[in-house]
């Protein structure tokens, strides 16, 4: 009822007076989880991280499997610049989920470029693969074919990128924005 009024704050109250009294596992991660989406819509949010880091934490202690927690958690660390842990946690949620999940697209290409960097090409391969199953012709994964096509020197492979790359073009697009890509 008071997500229904709007009333955010008061149901945030609410939930944390809950999360507090209870301890049993399933019913405190139910809670937990509530909580954490209703934070989640906080406008203030960026003022909010830490306190949303927590709770993820506590949550993913309770249901150690929780994808969706481990992908904002990760996200979370990434934007506190620990990119060790957000990629620790990102490489846990990709093990879990289907590899066509959108939810995981960001992180993929975040692993294959730190995957290129330490020069693990067949990695950075399966990770671009993966990012490019639910788009195809997102530029950033295409701009990591590329840079995987030339740290690799496999020329079929600069050719899938650049062929993915003209797929991409507006087809209003200036014969000299062709070229430059056909080049």
């Amino acid at each position: 009822a008071l997500r229904e009024a709007g009333e955010l704050d008061a149901l945030e109250r609410h939930l944390r007076k809950q999360v507090d009294r209870h301890a049993e596992p399933d019913l405190r991660a139910e809670l937990l989880e509530r909580l954490i989406a209703v934070i989640e819509q906080d406008e203030a949010l960026d003022r909010r991280h830490a306190e949303l880091a927590e709770l993820l934490e506590e949550l993913l202690v309770l249901r150690p499997e929780h994808t969706t927690a481990m992908l904002i958690l990760g996200n979370l660390r990434a934007e506190q610049g620990d990119a060790a842990q957000a990629r620790q946690l990102w490489s846990l949620a990709g093990e879990r989920l289907d590899t066509d999940d959108p939810r995981f697209a960001g992180p993929a290409l975040e692993l294959a470029r730190h995957a290129l960097e330490l020069g693990e090409l067949a990695s950075a391969r399966q990770l671009i693969d993966r990012a490019r199953r639910v788009d195809a012709h997102d530029p950033q994964a295409l701009a990591l074919l590329a840079a995987l096509a030339e740290a690799s020197d496999d020329a079929s492979l600069s050719l899938v990128a650049a062929r993915a790359r003209l797929e991409r073009i507006d087809p209003r697009a200036s014969d000299e924005q062709r070229a430059e890509l056909e080049w």
